[in-house]
């Protein structure tokens, strides 16, 4: 789904609907809750948006793989504006952008077959 122009209600709409929204975002602004991701120019990297608080301020982020010595996921609430700006800025090279880059490469086709949603999901 693209993001709209007053992409906070369209959120806030879709976490009313599921339970989650899985977010592409630039993981350089994601350095609130993983100081690991200031290490390495920004890349492409999926996060669950699982909440948002009551005055719009923050979102509560689920983190699945934050790639550390020891990998580990987490919960954290991130500001709107870092969010903002995580799902914003653009990765600039296709080096750090190849989750993008990859699926464009992939036939329509071949994508579907090879990754049908559990049926769980399709609701």
């Amino acid at each position: 789904m693209p993001i709209g122009t007053d992409w906070v209600t369209q959120l806030k709409t879709l976490l009313i609907e599921h339970a989650g929204v899985v977010v592409w975002v630039n993981s350089a602004y994601l350095v609130d809750y993983a100081p690991v991701y200031g290490s390495d120019p920004g890349y492409m990297h999926a996060v669950l948006v699982i909440g948002m608080n009551d005055t719009s301020t923050h979102v509560k982020i689920f983190d699945s793989l934050i790639v550390d010595r020891e990998p580990y996921g987490c919960e954290a609430w991130l500001s709107l504006e870092a969010f903002a700006s995580a799902h914003t800025d653009r990765v600039r090279t296709e080096t750090y952008d190849q989750a993008r880059v990859s699926a464009a490469r992939l036939p329509a086709w071949r994508r579907a077959k090879e990754s049908p949603l559990p049926s769980s999901v399709e609701n």
